[in-house]
């Protein structure tokens, strides 16, 4: 697994060469969107970005998407 290196700055400037955001020697790179097996790591990252609660809320948004979606196709 690749490993990152991260630095956090008081000013990130957006479009000046990383020798003079005095980076010299450090590389940035972007956590990789797929797992090796195809998993969406992005969404892995955002879930576990929010509070517990609202984890909860959004899984159960989803559960009733679907169960909406189930009930739905039955009527068809």
């Amino acid at each position: 697994m690749t490993q990152f290196i991260s630095k956090i700055e008081a000013h990130p400037s957006e479009h000046t060469h990383p020798e003079q955001d005095g980076m010299i020697g450090e590389f940035r790179e972007d956590p990789p969107i797929y797992s090796d097996d195809g998993v969406d790591l992005t969404l892995i990252r955002w879930m576990i970005s929010l509070s517990p609660l609202s984890r909860l809320r959004t899984a159960q948004r989803y559960a009733n998407s679907a169960r909406r979606l189930q009930n739905a196709s039955r009527r068809v």
